[in-house]
């Protein structure tokens, strides 16, 4: 149903809905500005929304384990990633670094302590991974110090230049998922004669931690650093559960037949799904996937936004849906194929009780899209029953759909789909940094966010959409192994300009055929590609000998 898209477009705003005594509330985790789309649909469905909340939760109560059980099945999501980095002795494609520039001195004693507080807090963060005769397991140890590694680079002839390679290289250090903390924390002193005093880099892998997670970890080393700060004892609101008894819970569902009817529902929503999409590559695909990437990035003004978000409005479907349509649209054209599989990641905190939790619940839904329908409202009224009913059975993991559906397996390329689409940047990861440049500068620290330079491409395309009244910002991560940048800066010019068409109509429903693939520069060029070479031929020939 669409209150539930609604709730998780919120959810990755930094928005939490609720309700209370039968009203809407809501909590927002940053200072970011409510987004005027998202509080227009909340308002259109806001009935739906108060049913939706009011009823999901009732049979999804996670028990808490006993104490003594501290050997536990890793969860569906966790099995890929620990495959993946057994299958290679270590890999760093699935760390998750975040970094700032410190001007001010850090009191590194004060924050390991605030480090240690949080690793006690969640067990995810001190759990290692191993393999005996019965399978894979993960194993939660106890409580140990997390220290800051401090590199002196104060001699440095050429800090701006060596020092990005340097934090690049210190982000792509492999964890070691038998022995490590899953939170690793540097800190890069600079020399002297440069305006900061240093670089904090933190790492996380995602077997332990998600984009929601990120935004926990940062928000509980605000608030315990606050409270150190002013002398005041370290405290938080105790859990409820870990992320081992979540595992555990998923485990028993799985044997207990809870997900048959939507295990069903996948069976017949992706029969004889196609196993790889028809985009045209610019290079053979190795036989082994490659993982470095590169980046592509467009934006387009808010005289487009807005008739798209009051087109969203009219058609009551999320802005989401609409930008899931049009990318479909301008995708079969590309592939000359209708049958279109795009990957989306849901935040997958099936109860309340996992909402505080640092861990990794992040679930994609393969969301397949029929794109031979006649015209746009029909397009988007199909992808919209397509998200419903792709919301309705997400309690299914992605890996758990691969094995049920007995997928191919390659070393190619992602299973299902090798494409995805989100339409918030991980959860809230950039409020993450300001919230903890925010409480560093009441030590007389200033913080500002480093970006570290690492597109890893772990899909061939992985399309980032950020639409509000503002305007719209893309970002397409790819594969350049497979796709060239000049080939993929060509698709993004082309979704602009299907979006500025399509926004140029209002409200008005337009056939599909007379929605354009090409922006007018690469049309033009097309038309003139020929002009200048002319064969001469035998003119004594008919025209059909001519091609024997």
């Amino acid at each position: 149903m669409i209150a539930k898209q609604i709730i998780d477009e919120a959810i990755a705003s930094d928005i939490l809905l609720f309700t209370e005594a039968g009203k809407l509330g809501f909590k927002q985790k940053s200072a970011a500005p409510f987004p005027e789309a998202l509080k227009k649909q909340i308002q259109a469905h806001k009935a739906d929304i108060i049913a939706f909340l009011a009823n999901q939760y009732n049979d999804l109560d996670i028990p808490l384990r006993s104490a003594d059980k501290t050997r536990l099945p890793l969860s569906n999501a966790q099995q890929r990633l620990w495959f993946i980095d057994s299958l290679k002795q270590g890999s760093a494609e699935y760390n998750q670094p975040l970094a700032f520039t410190v001007s001010g001195q850090p009191n590194l004693a004060k924050i390991e302590t605030v480090l240690s507080t949080i690793v006690a807090r969640h067990e995810i963060l001190r759990t290692t991974y191993h393999q005996d005769d019965i399978g894979a397991y993960q194993q939660v140890n106890a409580s140990r110090p997390c220290h800051v590694q401090v590199h002196d680079l104060t001699t440095l002839d050429d800090w701006q230049s060596e020092i990005t390679k340097i934090i690049a290289a210190e982000s792509a250090k492999c964890f070691d998922l038998s022995t490590d903390l899953m939170l690793r924390v540097d800190y890069f002193k600079a020399p002297a004669t440069e305006r900061e005093n240093g670089i904090l880099l933190f790492n996380t892998h995602h077997i332990a931690s998600d984009g929601w997670s990120q935004q926990i970890l940062m928000r509980e080393f605000v608030t315990l650093y606050a409270q150190l700060n002013a002398d005041q004892p370290a405290q938080l609101a105790p859990l409820e559960i870990q992320y081992g008894d979540f595992a555990l819970w998923q485990q028993q569902r799985a044997e207990n037949g809870a997900l048959s009817d939507a295990l069903s529902y996948w069976q017949q929503q992706l029969a004889d799904a196609p196993l790889v999409h028809d985009l045209p590559l610019c290079q053979t695909r190795p036989a082994t996937k490659q993982h470095a990437g590169g980046h592509v990035h467009g934006q387009l003004g808010s005289e487009i936004a807005q008739p798209l978000l009051a087109l969203a409005l009219r058609l009551q479907v999320t802005p989401f849906m609409l930008m899931h349509a049009l990318l479909s649209l301008l995708l079969s054209r590309y592939s000359n194929s209708a049958d279109i599989v795009i990957g989306t990641p849901v935040a997958n905190r099936v109860s309340p009780q996992l909402d505080e939790l640092i861990g990794f619940f992040v679930n994609t839904l393969p969301l397949r899209v029929d794109t031979s329908q006649q015209d746009l409202y029909e397009l988007v009224a199909h992808v919209k029953e397509v998200h419903l009913a792709a919301q309705q059975h997400q309690q299914v993991q992605f890996d758990q759909l691969v094995e049920h559906l007995n997928i191919p397996r390659s070393t190619q390329y992602a299973p299902l789909c090798q494409i995805t689409l989100t339409t918030a940047s991980e959860f809230g990861i950039n409020q993450s940094r300001d919230m903890l440049a925010s409480a560093l500068a009441s030590d007389g620290l200033t913080l500002a966010p480093y970006g570290v330079e690492r597109v890893v491409a772990r899909f061939d395309i992985d399309t980032h959409i950020n639409i509000s009244d503002a305007g719209i910002e893309l970002d397409w991560m790819y594969d350049s192994s497979i796709f060239s940048h000049a080939f993929i800066t060509r698709l993004n010019q082309n979704f602009a300009a299907l979006l500025c068409q399509v926004s140029a109509q209002g409200e008005k429903n337009l056939p599909l055929r007379d929605i354009p693939a090409l922006c007018e520069s690469e049309r033009q060029q097309l038309l003139t590609a020929g002009e200048q070479q002319r064969l001469d031929y035998d003119s004594s020939r008919c025209i059909h000998q001519l091609f024997e």
